[in-house]
């Protein structure tokens, strides 16, 4: 007989099995549908480390829409434009905890760099893993040293929050998650390590989710460089929070764009000490009424976000409906946001005048208050060159090659698929002076035969000079970028004679001409050509200069109007970049970034400028040539019983 022996169980262990099995069942817990703005309102946190009153989250009225939003199911990509102190980092904190408490689902939060990373976990994440109450039941871990509490993720009870950098590929690799937040994408490379744009890289982490969403938000930085800017232009909606006008007879909602308020700036100049906020005020486009912070903040409630094509608006519900007949929509798969300073209480007006008084002038602080004040991107006029001004130059030449133009070079740009071939031409009297004259493409695939064998007819054709006589091609550079280098050197190998030039180029402080280096044609046999470095930077700092020169004559760059090829894609690819000034070290470092897709005409023209250079001519004797052709053509007359024997110029 088995004696029977009993446990006495104590209240402290039916505490602890009652808290065991809740937190394992909670898992499988559903709260009832509820939206993150009244969530925020009833249990996020403002902790003392990171705000500037510390206490309970309560909503400005055009946070609620955007709070909403991001945790709508409906919408896929959410993009915010912001400025600073308009709230968006604190709206992140409430987003994450949030899905991490109430959906369960598995986040990542991209950094600019691991030093960004840590400085966000630190006084961002941390405080707020600690501070709000609920975070206690799905992280147990808070406070203390364990290895699901680290600076590169948090370990929930039913997901995983990660903390990544999204400067560097490794950041995207080994994710499965829900959500992918991308934080200040505007310090974000547009080419994360070769890999790709990192909207479509996290995007890879969360294509397989059911509840996929990405939020993607930053101050913009340069116009035509700004990655927040392109991504907002992508998404099917745009919003702008419109406010009333205060006037009873009005009423009509506004904008709040800087160019419609009023101050007085030469009052801010004379005065030492602060303005008055009645100083400032904003006015309603369609009465002219206009109203202070104070009054602003005693209607912002009644505000509404409205799309750029004012067709749909976000009601106080944060549904989508039509403004023609307060339809109910249904939500877009995309939507950008735009915010600024003025619209926060966190600033006064007064000080926004201020500062954009104190910037006029001043590049740096102007670039400054419209980058981190009114949240939109700088466009500095001198670091790009518009299309218009391009075509607005063109002029019609009276022969293919006009009668200042003695010798030609080509830039030949290699893709995967074809050769583009730009012609050019250049003065013997002016330095640098040039004229574009043709572009050839030629389509295939250069690794075969045959369509190389269709660049070398393009280089060996001849255009007709103003003068009568027809002038060739005496030097050209081939690109050897990307995926086709060995196709270009077996093209050249053996034309360096006819100063065919493989070329390769080189960013950063590089001479125009730089060094050059024996390569291997192939593996297959020990053939050698010689590689030619370019310093792009430095060729493309010239072409910037010569589109900015307005008077024909040395360093000036002409454009035929005669040719279709010279329209508006022409242009819009020479001026396919921008150059940008970063201060490393205290040095200035310029460089040039795309800001389209396509700039084959730019590239071209860097190329053709190498090889003008690298084939070193003597313009004063090609002068003397052509002239003396061009006399000889013209002395010549088939009618007379004598004729003038021809010689066979050395040139031509």
């Amino acid at each position: 007989m088995v004696k029977k022996t009993t446990h006495k169980v104590t209240q402290k262990q039916l505490d602890n099995l009652r808290q065991s099995l809740k937190k394992g069942l909670s898992v499988f817990f559903s709260t009832p549908p509820q939206r993150l703005s009244q969530w925020a309102d009833r249990e996020f946190y403002l902790s003392a480390e990171s705000s500037y009153t510390e206490g309970n989250w309560a909503c400005y009225p055009w946070q609620v829409a955007i709070l909403d939003c991001m945790a709508n199911d409906d919408i896929e990509t959410l993009v915010m434009r912001k400025s600073t102190r308009v709230g968006y980092t604190k709206m992140v904190l409430a987003y994450m905890a949030y899905t991490a408490k109430e959906r369960r689902r598995s986040q990542v939060h991209f950094s600019p760099t691991d030093d960004d990373r840590d400085i966000f976990v630190k006084a961002e994440l941390n405080p707020m893993l600690r501070d709000v109450k609920p975070m206690a039941e799905v992280f147990p871990w808070e406070g203390k040293r364990h290895s699901n509490n680290t600076l590169m993720q948090k370990v929930m009870l039913g997901s995983i929050m990660h903390l990544r950098s999204g400067t560097s590929g490794t950041g995207y690799r080994a994710l499965t998650v829900d959500s992918a937040v991308l934080d200040e994408v505007d310090a974000f490379p547009r080419d994360v390590d070769n890999e790709g744009d990192p909207k479509k890289l996290a995007y890879q982490r969360i294509s397989g989710s059911v509840h996929k969403k990405q939020i993607l938000g930053s101050t913009p930085k340069i116009k035509f460089e700004s990655l927040i800017d392109d991504y907002a232009e992508e998404c099917s909606r745009d919003f702008r929070y419109y406010v009333p006008c205060r006037s009873k007879d009005c009423g009509q909602l506004f904008v709040m764009s800087w160019d419609r308020f009023l101050f007085d700036s030469a009052l801010i100049k004379r005065k030492k000490e602060t303005t008055s906020a009645s100083h400032v005020k904003v006015a309603c486009p369609v009465c002219g009424e206009t109203m202070t912070q104070a009054q602003y903040l005693r209607v912002w409630h009644k505000g509404r976000w409205v799309d750029t094509e004012e067709e749909v608006y976000i009601d106080s519900d944060s549904d989508f409906r039509l403004m023609e007949d307060d339809k109910k929509v249904r939500p877009p798969g995309s939507l950008a946001f735009h915010i600024w300073t003025a619209y926060a209480p966190l600033e006064t007006w007064a000080k926004i005048a201020q500062d954009s008084v104190a910037a006029k002038g001043d590049t740096s602080k102007t670039k400054t208050f419209i980058n981190t004040t009114l949240g939109t991107s700088f466009e500095n006029k001198d670091e790009q060159r518009s299309p218009d001004i391009i075509l607005a130059r063109r002029e019609a030449y009276r022969a293919e090659v006009p009668l200042e133009g003695i010798y030609l070079t080509a830039g030949i740009d290699t893709q995967d698929d074809r050769f583009e071939m730009y012609v050019h031409a250049w003065s013997g009297d002016n330095p640098d002076e040039n004229w574009h004259i043709d572009c050839v493409v030629i389509e295939g695939d250069p690794e075969l035969k045959e369509t190389q064998t269709l660049l070398d007819k393009a280089l060996q054709q001849t255009y007709l000079h103003e003068s009568g006589v027809r002038l060739p091609i005496s030097a050209a550079a081939v690109d050897t970028g990307g995926h086709r280098m060995n196709a270009v050197y077996r093209f050249c190998y053996g034309k360096e004679s006819r100063k065919v030039y493989a070329i390769k180029g080189l960013g950063g402080e590089v001479q125009e001409v730089g060094k050059r280096s024996k390569q291997n044609v192939d593996s297959r046999t020990q053939h050698k050509i010689t590689l030619h470095f370019l310093g792009v930077d430095s060729i493309k700092q010239k072409l910037f200069d010569q589109l900015a020169t307005e008077v024909p004559g040395p360093n000036y760059q002409h454009i035929p109007l005669n040719n279709p090829f010279y329209g508006p894609e022409f242009a819009t690819q020479l001026c396919g970049e921008a150059k940008r000034t970063k201060t490393v070290k205290g040095l200035a470092r310029v460089s040039f970034v795309p800001i389209r897709q396509r700039v084959e005409a730019l590239d071209c023209w860097v190329y053709s400028y190498g090889a003008f250079k690298m084939s070193r001519p003597d313009l004063a004797e090609i002068k003397n040539k052509v002239s003396n052709a061009a006399k000889w053509a013209e002395d010549y007359d088939p009618g007379h019983t004598r004729q003038v024997k021809r010689r066979k110029s050395k040139y031509l």
